[in-house]
C-alpha cells in the first residue's frame, strides 16, 4: 500500500504526515494505534521508505531503492512496530 492507497483509507493521517515530510519537520516519535488490521504496520513502513528512499519525489517513494527494498522486507534496523 502506497501513501496514496493509504490517504484514501486515512485521509486525516496521511495528509499530516504528508505535511510534515514536505516541511521536513518530523516529531522525535510517531505512535500508530488502533485496532488490530487497520493498517498502523503498513503506514509506518510507508513513512519509513518516504524518509529513506533515495528517489523520492513529492512523497511518492521509488520502491526500487536498496532502502525502499529494505522496508519491503522489514530489514530495517531504526523502524520498530511493536506488536
Amino acid at each position: 500500500m502506497s501513501f496514496k492507497e493509504l490517504a484514501e483509507r486515512q485521509s486525516a493521517v496521511t495528509g499530516r504526515l504528508v505535511s510534515t515530510l514536505r516541511k521536513g519537520r518530523l516529531p522525535h516519535a510517531i505512535l500508530f494505534s488502533g485496532p488490530p488490521d487497520a493498517g498502523q504496520r503498513q503506514a509506518a513502513a510507508e513513512l519509513a521508505k518516504a524518509l529513506f528512499c533515495e528517489n523520492a519525489s513529492d512523497s511518492q517513494v521509488c520502491g526500487v531503492c536498496v532502502h525502499c527494498r529494505q522496508v519491503d522486507a522489514g530489514c530495517r534496523r531504526r523502524d520498530h512496530a511493536g506488536g
